[in-house]
């Protein structure tokens, strides 16, 4: 492995521990086995969204030769983390609530089933398609499982497609 790969695996797996660390403040003990799940599911979706999106802001760049592949991906990273960072409370936002309207009566376990079923739904997809080259939306993925996942759990009823 090289240097570089594995400075930023160092990093990357640092992180990664102290996210959970972090998150464990949050959770009650039986919901460590959720909390594991969505991280393990997150990590999952952030490494395909890396691999999709990366490629396709920094081809052309990298393509020309203005500048490098380490370039690109310091680059990536410091605006994809600063972009989770300054926007990620309204993009949460929106997905949380502003896709499908969830009754107040939901269960909340229910809630976080979706949610997981969505984040995993989406990683494969992006996953395949990005391995198989195609070109494919995150956010269009994140928002079919949504869809998907609460139309699968009776939540989302309609007559047709027109009604989405």
């Amino acid at each position: 492995m090289q240097k570089d790969n594995l400075i930023a695996f160092v990093i990357f797996i640092i992180s990664t521990i102290a996210f959970v660390i972090w998150g464990f403040g949050y959770i009650s003990q039986h919901q460590l086995i959720l909390f594991i799940l969505a991280s393990i599911f997150g990590i999952f979706m952030a490494f395909n969204i890396g691999g999709n999106d990366v490629a396709n802001s920094f081809g052309t760049s990298v393509g020309a030769k203005t500048v490098t592949i380490k370039q690109a991906l310091i680059i990536a990273a410091v605006f994809e983390l600063s972009g989770a960072i300054f926007a990620g409370a309204e993009v949460t936002k929106t997905i949380r609530s502003g896709i499908v309207i969830f009754p107040n009566s939901l269960d909340p376990m229910l809630f976080v089933i979706i949610m997981l079923a969505a984040l995993v739904s989406s990683g494969v997809w992006i996953f395949i398609a990005t391995k198989k080259g195609l070109p494919v939306s995150t956010t269009h993925s994140i928002v079919g499982g949504i869809v998907g996942a609460s139309i699968m759990m009776g939540l989302l009823k309609f007559d047709g497609i027109q009604t989405l």
